[in-house]
């Protein structure tokens, strides 16, 4: 497995070069794509640690070699970005744990740079968004090949029932790093809208069909709900209410047939879960609490330097009571407020309130044919996602969060590109 693996890594940087060579800064768009199958090679074995240095020596070489190409200046939604950056780097020698902050940090980092540079791209490039579309089908791809890979030679987590009978095994594809797989199927309307190509339509229909199964196979409630979530914003914003209906009725028509394939251990895997969700399981989980311990710890002021500057960022330990024993935190709200304190806090959330500000603000630019309304509803959609499964946590997770702000980024640079159009 290792020498395959080495084999696959070497293959990558050689697809790499091709790209740069071929796309030049807008090669960047490929991020998406690399991310989800460097994901790939760390479930197949995450000892080697080649696969996290040759992600990240892409990642930071495309960003610079972008940067460069720009001249070191980019266009920005607003500095907000920039300065999260820049505090959580100066933060980082109050954590207890330096080495693992780092690696962390430079996670998140990097979709927050990726979502500076994809805005800058498709606000001053000449660049499609059927060009980030397209990526879709190799990111669903790569995670429907790597899943039955999974289940044929037994990698990664098993999911057993009570019985003990094995179900879909996917390959350690679990939590928060299924929530791609959902963004990807989420953005079927717009994909079936910008596409022409009638055999690529049908493509990413059977593909998303085919990840449901596996959303469904999981048992992660989260993953499901908001894929629905997602597609009751999309309605509520779409002003062609039939259009998006006919789009809603495609999934559930082509995922429906899909599902009911597996249907019998869909069902025994949810009932081996067994949580509902009641009230009484919510609590159980400690999520509710997390948000409680994290006010009290920061709002003490015990330690007024952590209290306004965060400690540990991203930190591990356990810090709230639950069956007994010490949970670290997992929603993104006590995450942030505990390891970046209260500025830090101000900051994120700033953030993500400001791109909301800004998207509203972009529902009256006027693109022709219906390409404006189903734009501005995707983007909508995409931005109160990220602020629903802000409560599940997933801080650290590059590809979901490279996905989904790189994808926010574009269309919200697309926009304001498409508004300057007009207006001259």
């Amino acid at each position: 497995m290792t020498a395959l693996l080495y084999l696959l890594l070497f293959f990558s940087v050689l697809v790499f070069i091709y790209i740069l060579e071929r796309y030049g800064e807008k090669s960047i768009v490929y991020l998406i794509v690399f991310n989800v199958f460097y994901d790939v090679l760390g479930y197949l074995d995450d000892s080697v640690e080649a696969t996290a240095l040759i992600r990240a020596g892409i990642t930071y070489f495309l960003f610079a070699y972008y940067f460069f190409k720009k001249g070191g200046k980019v266009k920005l939604v607003s500095l907000l970005p920039v300065i999260f950056i820049a505090y959580t780097t100066m933060i980082i020698i109050l954590s207890g744990d330096i080495s693992r902050t780092i690696r962390v940090h430079l996670r998140v980092i990097t979709y927050f740079i990726f979502f500076v540079l994809m805005y800058d791209l498709y606000r001053t490039s000449n660049i499609k968004i059927s060009d980030l579309l397209d990526k879709l089908p190799k990111v669903l791809s790569i995670y429907i090949i790597y899943t039955l890979f999974a289940n044929i030679f037994n990698l990664g987590n098993l999911y057993k029932n009570r019985s003990g009978q094995d179900l879909i095994n996917t390959g350690d594809i679990v939590g928060d790093f299924l929530l791609q797989i959902s963004i990807a199927i989420s953005l079927l309307p717009l994909y079936l809208y910008i596409n022409n190509k009638i055999r690529k339509k049908w493509i990413y229909l059977i593909l998303c069909s085919i990840a449901l199964i596996f959303i469904f196979a999981s048992g992660r409630r989260t993953a499901i709900l908001v894929i629905i979530i997602s597609y009751l914003v999309f309605l509520f914003f779409y002003k062609n209410k039939s259009a998006g209906l006919k789009y809603l009725a495609l999934l559930l028509i082509f995922g429906g047939i899909s599902v009911s394939i597996f249907i019998n251990d869909i069902i025994t895997r949810f009932e081996s879960r067994n949580k509902g969700l009641s009230a009484e399981v919510i609590e159980q989980e400690a999520r509710t609490r997390e948000i409680p311990v994290a006010v009290d710890l920061v709002f003490s002021f015990d330690n007024p330097i952590n209290s306004v500057f965060g400690k540990d960022m991203y930190a591990d330990r356990g810090l709230v009571p639950n069956a007994g024993v010490l949970r670290p935190f997992h929603t993104d709200y006590a995450r942030v407020l505990y390891g970046m304190g209260i500025i830090g806090f101000i900051i994120y959330f700033g953030f993500l309130f400001n791109i909301l500000f800004k998207g509203w603000k972009l529902r009256n630019i006027k693109i022709p044919n219906d390409k404006d309304a189903i734009l501005y509803s995707t983007l909508m959609m995409l931005i109160i996602f990220k602020l629903s499964v802000t409560y599940t946590g997933g801080l650290h997770v590059i590809s979901y969060n490279a996905l989904l702000f790189g994808t926010i980024g574009a269309l919200m640079g697309y926009i304001k590109r498409q508004k300057s159009i007009i207006s001259d």
